[in-house]
């Protein structure tokens, strides 16, 4: 099946029109014309299909919901150390793939670079949510430091910090963080790590550190690494 994709603001009174990238992707590039019937999401579960009406000026369907997606009661949560922007693109695009829910970037101590623009994040997840599938748009946040990150996540209950010198490793806490419906919160710091005094405030603010054993992994491996044993709790 391929998915496309419409906010909900563009669905109303059974009908949906698409930006222009979309409309220009679905005409110009799967060469789909009127009468063709396509599958859409809106970002938020909901799955429709509906025939092509009109070509121009831009696309417009009939929007026939086909099942409306309830999201999963265990919500994965990634904060991250701001890094280069283009493994940061990565962590988004196959973050989003495995599943995601939101993305929280802060501004730490070696965090080597910094950006606020959600708009392009949100073109890439888009791009990763028709190909994988998945009827859901991540969410996302930014922190200018990581000490105005921390008062955002007292909020939640489990909240795990990957660091190498961590004591516990997974094999020791994953039977602790299977409740049936929670969020779960992890944190990876950036190129270079968290510095001693962010990793002990962390632990201060009810943060359990956790180690994937000797060998250092880069952020984005780590962060895509988490998300997925995370993952492994919702299937």
């Amino acid at each position: 099946m391929e998915l496309f994709f419409t906010t909900p603001d563009r669905i109303s009174s059974g009908r949906a029109s698409f930006d222009d990238f979309e409309s220009r992707h679905i005409l110009r590039t799967l060469r789909k014309s009127t009468g063709d019937i396509i599958d859409f999401t809106d970002g938020q579960g909901a799955h429709y299909q509906g025939r092509i009406i009109h070509e121009r000026p831009l696309l417009q369907t009939q929007a026939n919901l086909i099942k409306r997606h309830d999201r999963h009661g265990i919500k994965l949560i990634a904060s991250i150390g701001f890094i280069k922007q283009a493994r940061l693109d990565f962590i988004i695009e196959k973050g989003t793939e495995i599943g995601i829910d939101r993305f929280m970037f802060f501004y730490s101590k070696f965090s080597n670079y910094f950006t606020d623009n959600i708009s392009r994040w949100q073109k890439i997840s888009r791009q990763a949510v028709k190909q994988s599938l998945r009827y859901f748009m991540p969410e996302f946040s930014v922190f200018h430091s990581f000490s105005e990150f921390l008062d955002a996540a007292d909020g939640f209950e489990i909240k795990l910090l990957t660091e190498q010198s961590a004591d516990e490793r997974w094999q020791d806490i994953f039977p602790a963080i299977s409740p049936a419906k929670c969020d779960l919160l992890f944190a990876v710091g950036p190129e270079g790590g968290l510095d001693k005094h962010e990793i002990k405030s962390a632990l201060s603010r009810g943060f359990r550190g956790i180690s994937f054993g000797d060998h250092r992994l880069r952020t984005e491996t780590a962060v895509l690494s988490t998300a997925a044993l995370l993952n492994v709790l919702r299937t």
